[in-house]
Parts: C-alpha cells; structure tokens; sequence
C-alpha cells in the first residue's frame, strides 16, 4: 500500500514515535531520505534474490566488523552479528516527493503511518569524557609495537581502532544526534533494534552501490584535517597528496579492491583520476570504481569479497584481522562495518564510520587510524581525534 504524504513531513519525527523494531533511517548522497520501521522478515545473512521472487523488496541491516567471533564484550548485545530485515513500513523523499508505503507477506496491510508534526529536538546535556579505550599510553605502546612487526613482517598495514566514551547528564536522543549532523556530506544512517540503543553516523565511505549489474566503489584513505581558510585548507589537500606514507596506505586500499572484486566482474576499472575528497572536518584520498557483475556475482559473495578494505583492516587481509583480533582492546560491532539496504534491482551499503553507539546516557565514539611504515603513534591519535570531533 501507498500514499503521498505532505513535503513538510519529517522522517526523523515519525520514526522517532514509531514504537516498531527495528528501526532505521537513511540519507544517501544524492539526498534520497528513507526511514523504515517493523520487520515482516528477518535474514540472518544478506537477501540472495536469485533465490526469491521478490524483486520489489528492500531488505535493511549489516553486521559485525567479524561476524563470526565472539565479540570481546557485551556493548553491542543488541545487535545481530548479521542480520537483514523486511520492514513493515517505510517513507521515501525522493525528488521533492514524499511516499508512505506499508509492506506485507500476502494480506493487504493496514495504513499505520500518521503525518508526524516536524518537532524540535532536544539534543541532550553536555558531554564528559569517561574513558578512551586503548588509553593514549597504551595506544603509544601498541602502535610502537606494531611497527616493529610491520617492519619485520609480511603484514603490510594495519588499521587500528579507538572507542571513547562520554557520559551524558540525562538520556541522549539519537534522532537530536542525527539531526545535527545533517549537514554533513556523505551518507547519514540510524539503525535502532530496541529502544536502549542505537547506531548511527555521517560515512564519507561507501562500500559499494549496485544498479542491476552495474557496480561502483571507492578507494578512500589518508587524513588531514580542513583548514581554517581556502589557502590553508590547499596547503593541507597539497600536503595529503605528496605524502608518501599516506600515498602508500592509499596504493594499499586500491590494489585491496581490484584483487578482491576482479574476480566477481567482467570488467573493473578505476575512474578517473585519483583526488581529494572533503568532509565538513576533514579530507581524505579518494578513487572511484566501476564495474560490470559476472551474471552468478550477488551481494552476499560481493560483502565477503570487499568487506573489511584495507582502509579499514588492512593488507594483507588475514594477517591484519588476526593481528587486530589480538591486540585492540574493544569489540567493533558495526563499527566500520557494511550497512545498508539491498533489493533485487539494486543495493547500496555503506562502511559504518564516523560513527557512535548511543546507549542511553552514554556516548560511545569510534575511529580508527591505518597504520604502515612511517607512521607516528602521537600523529595518528591526533587523527583520530580529528574523525570523532564531528560528534564533540
């Protein structure tokens, strides 16, 4: 079933009162908003619609950054490993229109969906730090260690992570939080499986998008921050581009992806030159692929092939996941993992950074910085606190 609803209609306001789980909101680049409540159907591996006849559906979720070991805690109980569902409910804007439509598996569902006055958030109190995990010593220590092991090793790069906490003075509104950052360029998200928690973001890094069986990705490493005007702002872009330890983390990302996807398409190839893409607080190195999909390639064998990048664990693949699986000191969650929606004719996931688990009156914040010969603990803690300072 499907209505129009008015412009003025706020997807963040209805799903905020919705009562339904899960729940999920998405913005992506093109400004296409959809917000999504309920579950007719829950996958616990991404959908494979060769095997359904269902093209019509839009399946919403992701998983962990290892879906298959055991978390390190018990931070993110609420999620699912992995997992994919059908929702009962979902609101689209979309090229200045605005669409209801509510799903079912066979009978006419009813019209639940109540145009939702546009209310100001309340955003919350303010923020005291807790703990960051690794410390700033330990991470020194872990970081020096690590490049004795590169330098003595075939690991090549490893892309090491923090989680910082924050206390709140009352319960923080996720949906106050997103609001705040929808400003930000890239991709906006929230998924919500009970009301005790909720992850979300503003990623500057898509995983890949499909369109039939055409497929894009991107290449994205390197950081520095925005400058306080134009000229230093290119003199940090200038800096990025000729800085060998940050062109070599970026040779490592690119040649992750055409080794991993090769095998899953026709043709596969860069597209155009490679450039500098730019945040609201930093920038980054930045190449687009694209591709054509050998008919039998879906998307659950494209997640495995892409997922993690060696801009977010690093290369060679299997010896960066075991180094990480031994030395950070926190579970990833979904963190900087793949998330999205994915349909028959199309699907879109995007890598979870940029991002923080809401916990009730606790903010929980994650980055990470990919580490290669060359690199400088102290440097890459400041880089780190340069992507968690669009939540401070």
């Amino acid at each position: 079933m499907q209505r129009e609803l008015p412009p003025t209609f706020s997807l963040l306001s209805w799903l905020e009162r919705e009562d339904l789980y899960p729940k999920c909101y998405w913005r992506g680049r093109d400004g296409t908003e959809i917000a999504a409540s309920g579950s007719l159907l829950t996958l616990d591996t991404p959908p494979n619609f060769s095997k359904r006849n269902t093209s019509s559906a839009r399946f919403w979720g992701g998983q962990a950054f290892s879906p298959e070991t055991p978390p390190k805690d018990h931070l993110w109980e609420e999620f699912p490993r992995k997992g994919f569902f059908l929702p009962k409910n979902e609101v689209i804007r979309s090229e200045n229109r605005t669409r209801a439509l509510s799903h079912s598996l066979g009978e006419v569902p009813p019209d639940p969906i109540e145009t939702a006055p546009s209310d100001p958030f309340f955003l919350g109190t303010p923020l005291t730090l807790l703990s960051h995990i690794p410390s700033q010593e330990e991470w020194e220590a872990s970081i020096s260690s690590t490049l004795q092991m590169i330098g003595g090793s075939s690991l090549d790069k490893v892309v090491m992570g923090r989680r910082s906490t924050y206390l709140s003075e009352g319960a923080l509104n996720p949906f106050a939080l997103l609001e705040n950052l929808s400003l930000m360029k890239g991709t906006l998200f929230l998924f919500q499986f009970s009301p005790k928690s909720a992850f979300l973001g503003a990623t500057p890094e898509r995983l890949y998008k499909r369109k039939g069986r055409h497929i894009l990705t991107e290449a994205i490493a390197g950081t520095r921050p925005r400058g306080e005007n134009e000229q230093e702002d290119l003199a940090l872009e200038h800096e990025l581009l000729s800085d060998r330890k940050e062109q070599e983390e970026f040779a490592y990302v690119k040649e992750s992806i055409t080794a991993a996807l090769s095998p899953l398409c026709k043709t596969l190839s860069p597209e155009g030159e490679d450039r500098v893409i730019k945040t609201t607080n930093v920038q980054h190195l930045f190449s687009p692929f694209e591709g054509t999909l050998l008919p039998e390639a879906h998307d659950e064998a494209i997640i495995e092939a892409l997922h993690p990048t060696a801009a977010m664990g690093g290369m060679p693949r299997e010896k960066a996941l075991e180094h990480l699986k031994e030395n950070e000191p926190f579970e990833r969650g979904w963190y900087a993992s793949p998330l999205g929606f994915i349909s028959a004719d199309e699907a879109e996931l995007a890598v979870g950074i940029r991002s923080a688990l809401v916990k009730e009156d606790h903010l929980h914040l994650f980055a990470a910085a990919g580490i290669v010969i060359g690199s400088h603990p102290q440097k890459e803690w400041e880089e780190i606190n340069h992507k968690m300072g669009l939540w401070l």
